[in-house]
């Protein structure tokens, strides 16, 4: 959630509820959107994917209904520093 005054002027779509949060409009699909860096050896998806997994097992998501968006570099080291 965003939280912003109720004066506020920059909603981008949202809506206000009565706590004064932001709510996004309602949408049939789960998405997650990752937009950083992921260093090799130093981050992994894996633990996400891993969470992702066992809640579609217990049903609780759709994967019909499950976006992921990685829009970001994965960065490798190598014997001379990085590459990106």
């Amino acid at each position: 959630m965003y939280a912003a005054s109720a004066g506020s002027d920059c909603t981008y779509g949202m809506s206000f509820t009565p706590s004064g949060f932001l709510t996004a409009p309602a949408s049939s699909h789960f998405t997650i959107t990752y937009t950083g860096s992921i260093y090799e050896g130093l981050q992994s998806a894996d633990m996400l994917l891993s969470l992702l997994r066992e809640l579609i097992n217990e049903h609780e998501i759709n994967p019909a209904h499950l976006q992921l968006h990685y829009a970001g570099k994965t960065v490798t080291f190598g014997r001379r520093g990085y590459n990106a």
